[in-house]
């Protein structure tokens, strides 16, 4: 019997083996069992499996027959496992990889991103180092900005693809992180660079402020809240009412069991949406290290747990005396500064929250949307005593309900809000004097609406919603097309509206060309609105 049929025959003799067989049989013949059984097999034997290559072309034969292959290689078990494309072929595939066209990673890369600016620049937000408004589009930072987030008077602006942010603009409470109240100076003009962060070697995961609240709160990604800003009521929740320049850990929220969603501020106080996933994964880990599993549990089997678990977001609150009506939900007394559980959420697992000057939204997972706080121009809906100027206790817009309207997103401007529906239709209500609910003259002159009513213009013109924003009296609505517009007050430019004449746009007005022409760029990266001003990336 020849060595190829030895072989033959011992293959067959241990692919009857089971795979624990077979690791016996290589342990007892000092061979490796890592591996499956091809693997173990062909090392028992003394033979490993052959890589299938493409052969290089011989460059005095052009071609070559399985004969002479054969006669070459002196085995003909090889001849299945060869194979000779021609040389042309070759050619082809190289004349391909040279004209590979690059990747989409590679070309966002390689972007280049650019930031304008137009409208009121009263406290210098716009970092320009003056505080003139800007009728027309600026360009207004060099420091190729990808991020852009807008507080009450305020900006602050993140580089992209770093951990390196700058803030300009309205600086009497330290909501900039700078302490310029040695030098008397309120505010901020020309653009500076928070560097707290790098120095503790801080990795920031997300930035917190909003249109109508003077607190920045940054979440790191060990999960720990710093906070800095307006305080007088306790807003930073920090269990005292001082104000803060630098950001300062929030202890209340800065714990490994907690992982903090989202936190909005309003004038005199601030909500956080804390998820407790955190907690579950926490206790898995600590129990599968306590029963000694023999393998850690994946990060996808946790999830399943916590998805099983289905535990409820919680929503708290901060105790202001200024308050006391709109926090009649909590049950313990706290001085002003300290986190408070809302217990009239338990049971109703909130998604998203969003604040105005006074009021604020609570989007719940199955749609529908919860508000609370001044309703003196309608933005928390329709209540039963037309003359309750305030909502105490949070209650459910009823408009929705009433119509099956389920609700995925929501946005807060100072007086109005926007929703969008599942149908991706754009809902607006509250403050529309200025046309910041966007349905035309009839707003106008109603002053404001209680009851939440679908923006037609996009209906008619058969637009899907992809995103919405609210600056202080303007608004912002991006459809699936990439199409961006504004409407509502126009007084510095901010709806990028040059009729000076038009100090208010009460339908939805596309910028998009306008955009193109002013900044020669070819596409629109995000528009930002903020108080009478619109910041713009373009690349």
């Amino acid at each position: 019997m020849s060595a190829s049929e030895l072989q033959l025959s011992l293959r067959r003799e241990l692919l009857k083996l089971s795979k624990v067989q077979l690791v016996k049989r290589c342990k007892t013949e000092n061979v490796s069992p890592r591996g499956n059984k091809t693997e173990m097999i062909n090392r028992l034997i003394g033979t490993r499996p052959r890589k299938q290559s493409a052969a290089k072309p011989n460059k005095r034969k052009k071609t070559h027959s399985i004969a002479s292959s054969s006669e070459h290689s002196g085995s003909h078990d090889q001849i299945d496992h060869f194979q000779l494309k021609p040389a042309s072929s070759l050619k082809n595939v190289k004349h391909k990889k040279q004209n590979k066209k690059p990747s989409v990673k590679s070309s966002e890369k390689a972007r280049k991103y650019a930031v304008y600016v137009i409208g009121g620049n009263h406290f210098g937000e716009f970092g320009l180092n003056h505080t003139t408004t800007l009728q027309e589009l600026t360009k207004a930072n060099e420091h190729n900005i990808s991020q852009i987030y807008t507080g009450y008077q305020y900006t602050i602006y993140q580089q992209r693809r770093s951990q390196r942010f700058w803030s300009a603009g309205y600086n009497s409470y330290g909501q900039c992180a700078f302490n310029t109240m040695k030098r008397n100076e309120e505010w901020i003009t020309a653009c500076r660079r928070i560097e707290y962060f790098e120095q503790q070697h801080i990795h920031i995961e997300k930035l917190c402020c909003n249109i109508s609240g003077s607190c920045s709160f940054w979440i790191s990604a060990q999960n720990k809240v710093y906070a800095h800003g307006r305080n007088e009521s306790g807003q930073l929740g920090l269990g005292h009412t001082k104000m803060r320049n630098k950001p300062t850990l929030v202890a209340s929220l800065s714990s490994p069991y907690l992982r903090i969603v989202d936190i909005q501020s309003a004038h005199l106080y601030s909500v956080a949406l804390v998820s407790m996933d955190n907690a579950i994964s926490c206790i898995v880990k600590q129990w599968s290290r306590r029963e000694a599993l023999s393998s850690s549990l994946s990060a996808k089997h946790i999830r399943r747990i916590i998805d099983y678990c289905a535990l409820n977001n919680l929503v708290y609150i901060t105790k202001s005396s200024e308050l006391d009506d709109v926090e009649s939900e909590k049950t313990d007394e706290s001085a002003p500064g300290t986190w408070s559980l809302m217990q009239c959420f338990e049971g109703h697992n909130i998604v998203k929250i969003r604040t105005g000057s006074e009021h604020t939204l609570f989007l719940q997972d199955n749609g529908s949307v919860w508000c609370v706080g001044d309703n003196t121009f309608g933005q928390c809906g329709e209540t039963e005593d037309e003359e309750d100027e305030r909502v105490a206790v949070p209650m459910e817009v009823e408009f929705f309900k009433q119509n099956g309207v389920c609700i995925v997103d929501i946005e807060c401007g100072l007086y109005h809000n926007l929703a969008v529906s599942k149908e991706r239709r754009v809902y607006s209500w509250g403050h529309a004097k200025r046309g910041q609910c966007g349905n035309g003259e009839a707003d106008v002159e109603e002053e404001y609406i209680e009851r939440p009513h679908f923006i037609e213009y996009f209906e008619s013109n058969k637009l899907k919603v992809k995103k919405i924003a609210c600056g202080n009296y303007h608004s912002l609505v991006a459809t699936t097309k990439d199409e961006y517009y504004l409407f509502g007050s126009n007084k510095y430019h901010q709806c990028l509206c040059f009729d000076e004449q038009r100090q208010t746009v009460v339908s939805p007005f596309c910028v998009n060309e306008i955009v193109q022409q002013q900044t020669k760029a070819k596409h629109i990266k995000d528009i930002y609105l903020g108080c009478n001003n619109t910041k713009i990336i373009v690349y």
